[in-house]
């Protein structure tokens, strides 16, 4: 009879060091190279789609890629520490590109003054 005790226990899932790689860029680490590109759209005051644009918008997609990639192959959890879904994922996905193109228009707006 222990054995069935142990069963029903949840079983925790293991975390590898790519998955704590893939979950802090996302998380974290992916944004630094979109304050690098905004950075530079401030300082060299750019027009529309200058480096500085193409960093923001590709470190942007990167870090929808890896999110993707976590909750896809590496089942990755939500905030709350559910397994994310698709759901989830089109959800974070959109809000960051509503998000990142309001900051982008912003950035333009404001350098320009």
């Amino acid at each position: 009879m222990p054995q069935e005790r142990f069963s029903n226990q949840p079983s925790r899932r293991e975390t590898t060091l790519l998955h704590l790689f893939v979950r802090l860029y996302w998380f974290l680490f992916g944004y630094f190279f979109t304050l690098y590109s905004i950075n530079q759209i401030l300082l060299y005051k750019a027009q529309f789609f200058s480096p500085g644009d193409i960093l923001y918008w590709l470190s942007i997609f990167i870090i929808i890629v890896v999110r993707f990639i976590d909750v896809k192959f590496l089942h990755g959890d939500t905030a709350e520490g559910t397994p994310a879904t698709i759901k989830d994922f089109n959800i974070y996905s959109m809000i960051l590109l509503l998000a990142s193109l309001f900051v982008w228009l912003g950035i333009h707006f404001f350098s320009k003054q």
